[in-house]
C-alpha cells in the first residue's frame, strides 16, 4: 500500500510540474504577444492589436541573444457587433534579449529594415520568405482567435 501511495505522490508531482512548465510557457508567449502589440502593432480605426509569431531561429553572443521572429500584428474592432480588420503588420522582427537567471529579459526590438543585416538573420530571412505562406495563414488564425475572444468577452 505503500509503494502505491509513494508511485501515486511521484506521478502526481511530475504531472503537476510539467503543468507548471507548459502553463509558463503559455504565460511567456502571451507577454511576448503583448510586449509586440504594444511596441510594433499599428491602429489605423481605434481598435484593439493583436500578434502572433513564428520563432525563425536565434544567435547567442555572450550573455545577449538575437530572437529572430515572423511577426504579425493585426488590429480589431467591432462595427455594428462585426468583428473588423483594421490595421496590419507582418514583418520578419529580431528581439534583443538578456540572459538573467531563469529566462530573457527584452531589451530592443528591431524589423529587418532597422537593422544592419547580419548574414545570419539574412539567411533566416530568404528561408522564412520561402515558407512564410505556410505559417501566415497558422499566424492569421491565432490573432483573429484572440480577438474574438477578447471581442465576445466584452459583450
Amino acid at each position: 500500500m505503500k509503494k502505491i501511495t509513494v508511485v501515486v505522490l511521484i506521478l502526481s508531482a511530475l504531472f503537476l510540474s510539467g503543468c507548471l512548465c507548459c502553463g509558463k510557457k503559455t504565460q511567456a508567449r502571451d507577454d511576448l504577444s503583448e510586449y509586440l502589440s504594444s511596441n510594433i502593432g499599428i491602429t489605423s480605426f481605434g481598435g484593439k492589436v493583436f500578434c502572433s509569431y513564428k520563432s525563425l531561429g536565434s544567435r547567442d553572443s555572450g550573455g545577449t541573444t538575437e530572437k529572430y521572429l515572423w511577426a504579425l500584428c493585426q488590429e480589431f474592432y467591432l462595427e455594428n457587433g462585426v468583428l473588423k480588420k483594421g490595421a496590419e503588420k507582418s514583418a520578419p522582427i529580431i528581439l534583443d534579449a538578456a540572459r538573467s537567471v531563469n529566462d530573457y529579459k527584452i531589451t530592443g526590438i528591431r524589423t529587418a529594415g532597422e537593422s544592419a543585416r547580419t548574414d545570419s538573420f539574412a539567411e533566416v530571412l530568404r528561408e522564412a520568405e520561402l515558407f512564410r505562406m505556410e505559417f501566415l495563414p497558422a499566424l492569421e488564425e491565432s490573432v483573429l482567435e484572440q480577438a474574438e475572444i477578447y471581442y465576445k468577452g466584452l459583450k
